[in-house]
């Protein structure tokens, strides 16, 4: 009886000393784990934070340049217009000048001759920019060097890409 008396008191004095340290390392993992996890979990919050306010801020630098690229575009499209405007002017003085110059001279078909042949080397931008006219009816009076061979046809009908009737919008029929 001694013997076993004598094991249970060792084994109530050693186990509290194994029982305790493995009751401390457990909580001490589980504590770990959760520290970790939570780590893991504000890292993630902290990256998509980062994600969202990089592309704040790269959206914003894109609407910047957007309004930037639109606002030098209309201020090109402007002089654009000026100069074809100032360009057309200039022509219709031309014409205007040769028409006076020689009504009661020469007739109708002659001046229109002579201001076509008057106005038809006036090239810009390398060859790419021209004078041309159309009639009232959209028969092409002056055309450019490649589409001389429509002169005194009608274009009226003609389509852009998108299908929409390019010269009817224009011309007062």
């Amino acid at each position: 009886m001694k013997l076993t008396e004598n094991k249970i008191t060792n084994l109530i004095t050693i186990f509290p000393l194994i029982l305790i340290p493995l009751v401390i390392l457990i909580i001490i993992l589980l504590i770990t784990k959760e520290n970790k996890t939570n780590y893991e979990k504000t890292l993630h919050k902290i990256e998509l934070n980062l994600i969202i306010s990089k592309n704040k801020e790269i959206k914003l630098k894109i609407d910047g340049l957007t309004d930037l690229i639109e606002y030098q575009n209309s201020i090109l499209e402007k002089k654009l217009k000026n100069k074809v405007k100032d360009r057309v002017t200039s022509a219709h003085k031309v014409a205007s000048k040769l028409y006076e110059l020689h009504k009661g001279k020469r007739t109708t078909k002659e001046i229109q001759s002579l201001i076509k042949e008057t106005l038809r080397p006036l090239l810009w931008n390398k060859g790419e920019s021209y004078i041309w006219i159309l009639n009232t009816k959209g028969e092409f009076q002056l055309a450019p060097k490649y589409l001389r061979h429509l002169e005194g046809t009608s274009i009226i009908n003609f389509q852009d890409a998108t299908k929409r009737y390019i010269f009817k919008k224009k011309l007062i029929l």
